[in-house]
């Protein structure tokens, strides 16, 4: 949660444009679409690893519910939502939720930079427009 705050601290400050600053914001433009999908990448391997690191943990769980059985176990869709729930894989699925949330901003920020460098290229046009 603290990176998505940092991650939204961070584009907010770029978004703060005006008439003294759009020059300048512009100029950036490409430095952060390239900075929002540098993170964005980052992030989902993050997110990749949880999901590997989750699939092994349940695998572990799935092996040591059947080993201490004292019936002969069948692995249904049931018996492995049961172990999704175990209290072992709680903290694990609520980091994959802030990663997903934090993918989700990110997908955000970046197609708002997209926006507003379009936005820039109207603005300029405009402005070349009324120097004619």
């Amino acid at each position: 949660m603290e990176l998505r705050e940092r991650y939204n601290a961070l584009y907010a400050d770029f978004a703060k444009i005006d008439d003294i600053n759009l020059l300048e914001k512009l100029k950036l433009v490409p430095a952060q679409k390239h900075f929002w999908s540098a993170r964005l990448i980052e992030t989902k391997n993050e997110y990749y690893k949880l999901l590997r690191a989750k699939n092994k943990i349940k695998r572990a769980l799935v092996e040591d519910k059947i080993k201490n059985s004292p019936v002969t176990v069948t692995i249904t869709k049931s018996f492995l939502d049961k172990v999704d729930d175990d209290p072992k894989l709680e903290p694990m699925n609520e980091r994959i939720q802030d990663v997903e949330l934090t993918i989700e901003a990110l997908k955000n920020h970046y197609s708002n930079i997209t926006y507003i460098s379009q936005d820039f290229k109207n603005i300029l046009e405009a402005i070349r427009m009324q120097n004619e």
